[in-house]
């Protein structure tokens, strides 16, 4: 079975043209504090009016070129789709969410342990800090991984159609222990957005994380090739959701509200994925029992 939901292999090129200007731009933008003349905004302060905030729109800019051609070059078709590409397409897309969302869960836990996971990193990133930090590693890493993956093994496996399985974590006892964690922690984690924090709200965000990722990564209780394509085909989907959102977020939230957005990133990929495979699959379930 090939790979669905892919962008046309014209893309591919579209997307590198998008890219690469996008990620000089950005490197300009953040480690230079280059902006592009007159691509900001003023606005008077509501608190203080005798203070003008300007927002700079040149980061901006360079988020939405990287994030758009990334997607374009790792989701556009190949020249030749067949069962191999979509079998590495899957391993590639399944390594770098785990690596990935593994990677930013044991950096929150080290930020806690450290106790600084608001320090001010710098001074570059105001009061978010080191939270910040995970949180715009975690902007372009998930493509990043896949990117490398997908082409290292498309040109190393090249005329062999032989591809390790993927691995996943048994049904008892870590899909059912992750999936009540979940449930318990979520009300928890969302009010940490709110005006009515509860106490250790890191520490339940860090918790929340390893459970979603734990619960992404179990089995069902019964797995057979059908189940594997869903959970590909909501891995998938489950990227296409958070960049998109991402995207969109992007052209019309700024300053701190946009950090809550790449907070919302560091587990919205998980989310989604169990939402929409669990649809999936218990549509599967009720069209076999008809």
């Amino acid at each position: 079975m090939t790979s669905r939901f892919l962008f046309p292999h014209y893309c591919k090129r579209i997307g590198w043209a998008i890219l690469i200007p996008g990620l000089v731009l950005g490197y300009f933008s953040f480690f230079r504090n280059y902006n592009i003349p007159g691509f900001s905004t003023s606005r008077i302060r509501a608190n203080n009016p005798n203070v003008i905030d300007v927002q700079q729109f040149t980061n901006s800019l360079a988020l939405a070129l990287v994030i758009a051609g990334a997607m374009l070059v790792a989701f556009a078709k190949e020249k030749i789709e067949d069962e191999l590409t979509t079998r590495i397409r899957h391993n590639a897309l399944y390594w770098s969410i785990l690596i990935n969302y593994s990677l930013c869960t044991v950096l929150i836990i080290a930020a806690i342990i450290k106790g600084d996971v608001f320090y001010d990193y710098h001074n570059i990133l105001g009061s978010f800090g080191y939270i910040a930090v995970i949180a715009i590693y975690n902007l372009f890493s998930v493509l990043i991984i896949f990117l490398l993956r997908y082409h290292y093994l498309l040109y190393s496996k090249m005329g062999q159609y032989k591809l390790g399985g993927l691995s996943f974590l048994p049904y008892y006892p870590y899909r059912v222990v992750s999936k009540w964690a979940t449930r318990i922690l979520f009300v928890p984690a969302a009010l940490t957005y709110t005006n009515w924090p509860l106490p250790y709200s890191s520490e339940i965000i860090a918790v929340l994380s390893l459970s979603l990722l734990v619960w992404v990564f179990s089995r069902q209780k019964r797995e057979d090739e059908m189940i594997s394509t869903i959970r590909m085909e909501s891995m998938q989907l489950a990227i296409y959701f958070v960049y998109g959102f991402l995207l969109l977020s992007d052209f019309f939230i700024y300053g701190n509200a946009f950090f809550y957005i790449m907070m919302f990133n560091l587990v919205g990929a998980e989310a989604f994925f169990l939402i929409r495979f669990h649809f999936a699959y218990n549509k599967l379930l009720k069209d076999t029992r008809e």
